[in-house]
């Protein structure tokens, strides 16, 4: 469900669009790159994904779906072969893996390649975590306590992949620079635990440090923001 803004006022008019069985997580790019937005959703019910291709007001021009592997739970997009196509990866619970799936930059893939993750990968993050400039990404592995560093090579595939601990049940990851060293770091959501994990990283292929910060009962999401204006990334929980 779309909620459009009404100018100034704290409304929301709601526009509905199916979808596949289960949706569980969303993301937004311009997948066909008509400079309109569109909507891509993970299905854990039907084990796809499934693409809604805005028409830049409040409806959609085609919807599309695609295969992944069982109970996709996140999905996040990027250009991951450097083509100037958004792509999009899908971590799958089920199947201890995430999913690369590669757009052609209209309405079909060109690819799909997956990788293996810790145990019941829960969320998918996007970054450059060791400065070559090509996208790698991180997953939040709720099985065995766990994220799951992914380097890529720009095409399709990986140069390197390492497992580093977490605290109890970790449900989200983000990425940023919480140190100001120009490496990218990790915050992660532990539900088990009732905090989260920052783990700075070397910009390289490991973690230097890593340091827990208490939170209220089970938290299971994460946000960044400036919230008090210091230039510096605070936690929302």
């Amino acid at each position: 469900m779309i909620f459009l803004a009404q100018f100034c006022q704290i409304t929301f008019v709601p526009v509905s669009f199916p979808v596949g069985s289960y949706p569980i997580s969303i993301a937004v790019s311009d997948f066909n790159l008509d400079l309109k937005l569109d909507v891509i959703v993970a299905n854990s019910g039907d084990n796809t994904v499934t693409v809604l291709l805005g028409n830049g007001v409040n409806n959609i021009t085609k919807r599309i779906d695609f295969p992944t592997h069982r109970n996709p739970r996140a999905i996040a997009v990027f250009d991951f072969n450097l083509d100037n196509n958004p792509d999009f990866v899908v971590a799958s619970s089920t199947n201890n893996s995430v999913t690369l799936l590669l757009g052609n930059g209209i309405d079909n893939l060109i690819g799909q390649r997956s990788f293996p993750t810790g145990t019941n990968p829960q969320s998918v993050a996007v970054g450059d975590f060791n400065r070559d400039s090509k996208p790698d990404f991180v997953v939040a592995n709720t099985g065995d306590n766990t994220i799951t560093v992914i380097l890529g090579n720009g095409v399709n595939s990986l140069i390197g992949i390492a497992n580093f601990p977490t605290g109890i049940n970790p449900r989200s990851v983000i990425v940023e620079d919480f140190d100001r060293d120009n490496n990218s770091d990790f915050v992660v959501v532990n539900s088990g635990d009732n905090d989260v994990t920052v783990l700075i990283g070397d910009g390289v292929d490991t973690i230097i440090k890593q340091q827990n910060f208490s939170t209220g009962l089970s938290p299971q999401s994460v946000a960044l923001g400036d919230f008090n204006h210091d230039n510096n990334p605070d936690i929302i929980v």
